[in-house]
């Protein structure tokens, strides 16, 4: 209310132009809240959340093809180790045949072939030894919001 005294007419006259005001506060308002709407309904095609879309997309193509490249070399090494060890035990076995069949050997061939097992054994057994080792260095850079001062 005001304090101060007007005639009806510009009493009138004032609360016409008050509610004039008021119109143009809610109309700010409005386009404000439809600002809001629009940024909320919108934040999808954002560009800066596109960013943080395609820089996930690359980080995760990254650790996939640093993952398919260990899977790849950890199969290498694992099928690579029982071929050989078959290759040579296939040797040894030739040669223990061949003795036997032409009852060709000495206690020094014995000596061998059971020094050549043993040795294939630990081979095998080695080969249970190998792990999984993480690099210090990071795959994936951390993303980070930079706030700036209007």
């Amino acid at each position: 209310g005001s304090s101060r005294c007007f005639s009806p007419k510009h009493s009138i006259d004032d609360r016409n132009e008050l509610g004039k005001q008021l119109e143009e506060i809610e109309a700010t308002r409005d386009l404000i809240q439809q600002t809001i709407i629009q940024r909320t309904e919108n934040r999808k095609q954002h560009t800066l959340l596109k960013k943080i879309d395609q820089l996930e997309q690359e980080s995760i193509v990254k650790i996939r093809q640093v993952a398919e490249e260990v899977r790849n070399e950890l199969f290498k090494c694992a099928n690579q180790l029982p071929h050989d060890v078959k290759k040579n035990l296939q040797l040894i076995s030739n040669d223990m045949k061949i003795g036997r069949e032409e009852n060709d050997f000495s206690e020094i061939d014995i000596q061998q072939w059971t020094q050549k097992l043993e040795e294939l054994k630990k081979e095998l057994q080695n080969s249970s030894n190998i792990s999984i080792q993480q690099d210090s260095t990071p795959l994936v850079t951390k993303i980070n919001i930079n706030y700036k001062d209007t």
